[in-house]
């Protein structure tokens, strides 16, 4: 059997947990950013400006 001699330091657990959360919060934001452009392409487009209706003149 053998027997494998590994030390992390403090500092090496702190980059590991620091990558870990780091890669969870970027897979959240791309989700995120990834469902808004799917829902935006399908979402009506207001032509006017400041999403006020225009009447039409008679």
């Amino acid at each position: 059997m053998r027997h494998f001699l590994a030390y992390l330091d403090p500092g090496s657990g702190s980059i590991i947990i620091q990558v870990i959360m780091g890669g969870v919060l970027g897979m959240g934001y791309m989700a995120r950013k990834s469902i808004a452009a799917v829902l935006g392409r399908f979402r009506r487009k207001d032509k006017t400006k400041g999403g006020e209706k225009k009447e039409a003149k008679e």
